[in-house]
């Protein structure tokens, strides 16, 4: 059962445009490797050779070229590239649509922030070949991702959207269910903006779900396995453009509809109850197939499974979920997160199997850096080609690609950009410093964003979730 894979690097970063002006958000670094290497590098550890990558057309030349550096000499692997009019404000579901030619079987949509333990993308992916949905996503159970933290730039600390989850597990028929994963049917999934303070649960859905469990710490990775099938609806809801927002909530209702080809009705007539149960019970004959099918099943071993060689469920409406509490489950989609992937660069990068790392204490220091005496790293990460002075004091911060640190400068929880230089005796606290920027000797600053030479923006005010 081959995948396709689409990667979604089109997005600006409006999470993080202190960052992105200038530069692309899916070569952003974490641990000195771009976000993209992690998404391709990721792809690649489950058997998929040929990928998708929709990129910005203003920025495709620069992917491009990144890409081809890092991945060409590997036999086999099949990148192509898909521009996105970065005017035309495309959503990802309509991103998506745009390469349905390009598509030819069941594929794995991933973004380019969305990094992951390979063990849990496999487990995924054993679970979709198991399973043989609609619809398999993976969530991570990430509570400290949603709680309020102090973030590079901010005065007032922030929080950030939560998901609202109706699941119903799976392991009574499951048998690839373990303490690091659990599977289970998505039943809906609300943005908690969305749903005000009151959720609303219908006799009928309880009826229908016995086991129903709801859940706001999960973080959607936005790692999704998709039949090609899913294509058609997207084809017919031209009209949804956001693959998260939209097009998942449709796909999760439709599973409960009447008829597989039917629209979903979100009426609130109580009458249906009678002929909704009756539903359930019908179902219970496929669960019955679906159990003597994983009799055969071996998780270690997929491809010897007799799984593989029987003939797919009749019914691939269903929408799954696996659910990992590995704590390598990340999306680098805001300032806080991605700093937090940064000080976890060493872990990520020994799942990733990157050898040949140097690190003081558990500071990663990138190639051709060269560090002073006397200096304390604590965390973070150190890019390429960087010189630090003497009796510099760096906690938990991102200094980027050939960035120049001059003595006795202290910085904490900060990323500095690209070809900056830092004067002697500054001090920098929770700030973002972008890319080309020369800070004077002895300057202070505190929650500052400071941009374009030396302009200084004060972002306090939370940002507005996107869709990338």
């Amino acid at each position: 059962m081959k995948l396709d894979a689409v990667i979604l690097a089109a997005g600006s970063g409006s999470r993080m445009v202190e960052l992105t002006r200038g530069r692309p958000k899916c070569l952003l670094p974490v641990g000195n490797h771009s976000m993209i290497w992690f998404a391709i590098t990721s792809l690649r550890s489950i058997g998929v050779s040929r990928i998708i990558i929709l990129v910005p057309d203003t920025q495709e030349q620069d992917i491009k070229q990144y890409c081809h550096k890092k991945f060409n000499s590997i036999k086999g692997l099949i990148l192509e590239f898909a521009s996105v009019s970065v005017k035309a404000d495309c959503g990802t579901a309509e991103s998506i649509l745009s390469i349905r030619d390009k598509i030819r079987e069941d594929f794995i949509v991933f973004s380019c922030d969305s990094i992951v333990d390979p063990k849990s993308l496999l487990a995924l992916l054993n679970h979709y070949r198991l399973y043989d949905p609609m619809l398999t996503m993976l969530l991570a159970d990430n509570p400290a991702y949603f709680q309020r933290q102090q973030t590079p730039g901010r005065r007032e600390k922030e929080t950030y959207p939560r998901d609202v989850i109706a699941i119903e597990p799976l392991e009574k028929l499951d048998q690839t269910t373990t303490q690091e994963y659990s599977t289970n049917k998505i039943v809906f999934l609300h943005s908690e903006r969305d749903l005000g303070k009151n959720l609303r649960i219908k006799n009928r859905e309880l009826a229908l779900h016995p086991s129903l469990e709801v859940y706001s710490q999960f973080l959607d990775t936005h790692i999704y396995i998709l039949k090609r099938q899913a294509l058609d609806i997207l084809s017919q809801h031209k009209d949804n453009t956001v693959l998260k927002g939209e097009i998942i909530p449709l796909l999760i209702a439709r599973q409960f509809s009447r008829l597989e080809n039917d629209s979903y009705d979100r009426g609130d007539d109580d009458d249906d109850d009678a002929e909704d149960l009756s539903g359930f019970a019908r179902r219970s004959d496929h669960e019955l197939e679906l159990k003597e099918r994983l009799e055969s099943f071996n998780p270690r071993n997929v491809a010897q499974s007799n799984y593989l060689h029987k003939p797919k469920l009749s019914r691939p409406t269903a929408c799954h979920a696996l659910v990992t509490k590995n704590p390598v489950a990340h999306r680098a989609n805001t300032l806080r997160s991605y700093l937090e992937c940064n000080r976890e660069a060493k872990t990520i990068l020994n799942l990733y199997g990157v050898k040949n790392l140097t690190f003081i204490k558990d500071c990663l220091i990138g190639d051709d850096t060269k560090v002073g005496e006397k200096c304390l790293l604590k965390g973070g990460s150190i890019g390429n080609g960087c010189k630090i002075g003497d009796k510099v004091k760096l906690f938990n911060c991102v200094i980027m690609d050939n960035v120049e640190i001059e003595s006795n400068v202290t910085i904490s929880e900060s990323i500095i950009s690209s070809n900056s230089r830092i004067g002697s005796k500054c001090d920098l606290k929770s700030c973002i410093v972008g890319q080309r920027q020369v800070i004077a000797a002895g300057r202070k600053a505190n929650c500052e964003v400071i941009i374009d030479d030396g302009y200084v923006i004060d972002l306090s005010d939370p940002l507005v979730a996107d869709n990338d």
